[in-house]
Protein backbone atom coordinates (compact mmCIF):
# COMPACT_ATOMS: atom_id res chain seq x y z
CA UNK A 1 0.00 0.00 0.00
CA UNK A 2 1.45 3.40 -0.92
CA UNK A 3 1.28 6.63 1.13
CA UNK A 4 -1.78 7.96 -0.75
CA UNK A 5 -3.71 4.74 -0.11
CA UNK A 6 -2.78 4.81 3.59
CA UNK A 7 -4.22 8.32 4.04
CA UNK A 8 -7.53 7.52 2.36
CA UNK A 9 -10.24 6.12 4.62
CA UNK A 10 -11.47 2.77 3.34
CA UNK A 11 -14.63 1.07 4.52
CA UNK A 12 -14.25 -2.28 6.19
CA UNK A 13 -15.93 -5.40 4.87
CA UNK A 14 -15.67 -7.64 7.95
CA UNK A 15 -15.80 -11.44 7.88
CA UNK A 16 -16.51 -14.05 10.55
CA UNK A 17 -15.19 -16.70 8.14
CA UNK A 18 -12.21 -15.03 6.43
CA UNK A 19 -11.47 -17.52 3.68
CA UNK A 20 -11.31 -16.36 0.08
CA UNK A 21 -10.91 -17.72 -3.44
CA UNK A 22 -8.05 -16.67 -5.65
CA UNK A 23 -9.81 -14.32 -8.02
CA UNK A 24 -13.49 -13.46 -7.65
CA UNK A 25 -15.49 -13.86 -4.43
CA UNK A 26 -19.01 -13.19 -3.19
CA UNK A 27 -20.41 -12.22 0.18
CA UNK A 28 -24.09 -11.68 0.96
CA UNK A 29 -24.97 -8.88 3.37
CA UNK A 30 -28.34 -8.01 4.91
CA UNK A 31 -29.73 -4.58 4.07
CA UNK A 32 -28.64 -1.88 1.66
CA UNK A 33 -25.38 -0.64 3.20
CA UNK A 34 -23.31 -1.92 0.23
CA UNK A 35 -25.78 -1.14 -2.60
CA UNK A 36 -23.63 1.64 -4.16
CA UNK A 37 -20.24 0.04 -3.57
CA UNK A 38 -19.40 -1.07 -7.13
CA UNK A 39 -15.76 -0.15 -7.93
CA UNK A 40 -15.06 0.72 -4.30
CA UNK A 41 -11.77 -0.33 -2.72
CA UNK A 42 -12.29 -1.72 0.80
CA UNK A 43 -10.45 -3.51 3.57
CA UNK A 44 -11.59 -7.08 4.07
CA UNK A 45 -10.93 -8.12 7.63
CA UNK A 46 -10.85 -11.34 9.57
CA UNK A 47 -7.55 -12.81 10.71
CA UNK A 48 -5.62 -10.26 8.67
CA UNK A 49 -6.52 -7.08 6.80
CA UNK A 50 -6.41 -7.16 2.98
CA UNK A 51 -7.45 -4.74 0.28
CA UNK A 52 -10.19 -5.72 -2.15
CA UNK A 53 -12.13 -4.16 -5.00
CA UNK A 54 -15.88 -4.58 -5.16
CA UNK A 55 -16.67 -5.15 -8.84
CA UNK A 56 -20.42 -5.78 -8.67
CA UNK A 57 -23.35 -5.46 -6.27
CA UNK A 58 -26.74 -7.06 -6.82
CA UNK A 59 -29.65 -6.07 -4.57
CA UNK A 60 -32.46 -8.61 -4.17
CA UNK A 61 -34.66 -10.44 -1.68
CA UNK A 62 -32.86 -13.39 -0.12
CA UNK A 63 -35.58 -15.78 -1.27
CA UNK A 64 -34.89 -14.79 -4.92
CA UNK A 65 -31.25 -15.94 -4.85
CA UNK A 66 -30.58 -19.09 -6.87
CA UNK A 67 -28.06 -21.73 -5.77
CA UNK A 68 -26.08 -21.27 -8.99
CA UNK A 69 -25.51 -17.60 -8.09
CA UNK A 70 -23.59 -18.71 -4.99
CA UNK A 71 -20.71 -20.45 -6.77
CA UNK A 72 -18.35 -17.55 -5.92
CA UNK A 73 -19.40 -17.41 -2.24
CA UNK A 74 -16.21 -17.00 -0.20
CA UNK A 75 -17.41 -19.37 2.56
CA UNK A 76 -17.51 -23.00 1.36
CA UNK A 77 -20.46 -23.63 3.71
CA UNK A 78 -22.53 -20.99 1.90
CA UNK A 79 -22.43 -22.15 -1.71
CA UNK A 80 -26.12 -23.12 -1.54
CA UNK A 81 -29.12 -21.30 -0.07
CA UNK A 82 -29.55 -23.72 2.82
CA UNK A 83 -25.98 -23.17 4.04
CA UNK A 84 -26.12 -19.44 3.37
CA UNK A 85 -29.39 -19.12 5.30
CA UNK A 86 -27.82 -20.84 8.33
CA UNK A 87 -24.86 -18.44 8.20
CA UNK A 88 -27.15 -15.41 7.80
CA UNK A 89 -29.10 -16.47 10.92
CA UNK A 90 -25.83 -16.58 12.89
CA UNK A 91 -24.71 -13.17 11.61
CA UNK A 92 -28.19 -11.61 11.85
CA UNK A 93 -30.36 -13.50 14.39
CA UNK A 94 -33.56 -11.73 13.22
CA UNK A 95 -32.86 -12.58 9.56
CA UNK A 96 -35.84 -13.64 7.43
CA UNK A 97 -35.91 -15.21 3.97
CA UNK A 98 -37.84 -12.16 2.72
CA UNK A 99 -35.12 -9.69 3.81
CA UNK A 100 -33.36 -7.52 1.24
CA UNK A 101 -29.70 -8.38 0.76
CA UNK A 102 -26.73 -7.11 -1.20
CA UNK A 103 -24.75 -9.71 -3.09
CA UNK A 104 -21.29 -8.13 -3.00
CA UNK A 105 -18.81 -9.47 -5.55
CA UNK A 106 -15.17 -8.65 -4.79
CA UNK A 107 -11.60 -9.49 -5.67
CA UNK A 108 -8.69 -9.52 -3.24
CA UNK A 109 -5.96 -7.17 -4.49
Amino acid sequence: MNAVEEKKAYRELAFKTPCYHLGNNLTVRRGLKWKNATNEIVFVTGFIKKMARIFKVKVCKFNKIKDEELSLEHDPNCTNKKGLYKAMKVAYPEFKRTDTVCMVYFQIL
